[in-house]
């Protein structure tokens, strides 16, 4: 099974890790605008 940009996104943000927050602004680089769809316990 593969995950999607947007699910890797929200893992990466729900986790909120140093190193997951440079994953995301790595591929915000390389793909534009990244899709944000609310986390619940993050965007509550």
């Amino acid at each position: 099974m593969v995950a999607g940009l947007r699910t890797v996104v929200a893992m990466k943000r729900l986790s909120g890790r140093p190193r997951n927050r440079n994953d995301l602004a790595e591929l915000e680089a390389e793909h534009g605008e990244l899709p944000i769809d609310p986390v619940p316990g993050l965007d509550d």
